[in-house]
């Protein structure tokens, strides 16, 4: 049952492009991974409860890289972000500083970070592709605009997040050929900095900005990562389900399993 679903899914990934724009993936991969499973079957291949596991690092890899690919074709990299208005108080006057003009950058530093692994239970006919995810740096940068006393500065800021690391779960139904996105959890948020550039001359104002700005910057950030890593794995699986039914057709899963 695993081989006829990879062979489908090695059909599926080659005709995908159309669907989705320029997402392509390497038939050989998936040969190559069948091979590797048809392996690790051969060690575990007593009782109907077994969990066959294999560590499948370089076609992650491989696949990635598409992926990387995809992003920059589809403007996730780079990617706008929302403007920012915050309004604030000092010596009992009210005053205001937006950002806008924001830009996130360096999406398409997506990499494995870890063991990615595909464990098969031959009861339930369950095939599992665990992925360790992280982005090597995000970099963005905002315009802002400040009101206060009459003191108008403008100016740029720009930052970073660091070690932002994830974990995806995949599962495809061996009986229905089906895929579905399990799971994806922040494992670490990262670290950001922020600096700002002009002529801010009020160190508490800097430090009030800089404050603040990283309070609102930050979960901008991590709900941009969630829609592109999310929104890319939910097209891709979308797109392989609905090829592998086409190739399958009313009677095909009958006439693949005699």
């Amino acid at each position: 049952m695993i081989f006829h679903f990879l062979c489908l899914l090695s059909i599926g990934l080659a005709a995908a492009s159309p669907v989705v724009s320029d997402l392509t993936i390497d038939e050989d991969v998936l040969k190559q991974l069948k091979i590797r499973l048809k392996e690790a079957t051969k060690i575990s291949d007593e009782g109907d409860d077994i969990v066959i596991t294999a560590i499948v690092n370089s076609y992650a890899d491989k696949i990635l890289r598409n992926i990387d690919q995809y992003m920059a074709i589809q403007k996730f990299d780079p990617m706008a972000m929302p403007d920012i208005s915050e309004k604030f108080e000092k010596f009992f006057v009210s005053g205001e500083f937006t950002l806008n003009q924001g830009v996130m950058t360096d999406a398409s530093t997506l990499h494995r970070d870890g063991a990615c692994t595909v464990s098969y239970n031959k009861s339930s006919e369950i095939l599992v592709v665990d992925i360790p995810l992280a982005f090597t740096d995000l970099k963005f940068k905002y315009s802002y605009r400040v009101k206060y006393m009459k003191i108008g500065p403008t100016g740029t800021a720009d930052g970073q997040v660091t070690n932002l690391r994830m974990r995806v779960v995949l599962s495809a139904d061996l009986n229905t050929f089906l895929m579905k996105l399990n799971k994806y959890d922040i494992v670490n948020a990262g670290k950001m900095s922020l600096k700002f550039h002009g002529n801010l001359v009020y160190d508490w104002l800097l430090n009030l900005m800089t404050s603040a700005s990283t309070i609102a910057v930050k979960p901008i950030i991590l709900t941009l990562v969630e829609v592109i890593v999310k929104g890319t794995l939910k097209s891709l699986i979308t797109t392989i389900n609905n090829l592998v039914q086409e190739i399958l057709g009313p009677d095909g899963l009958f006439q693949l399993l005699i």
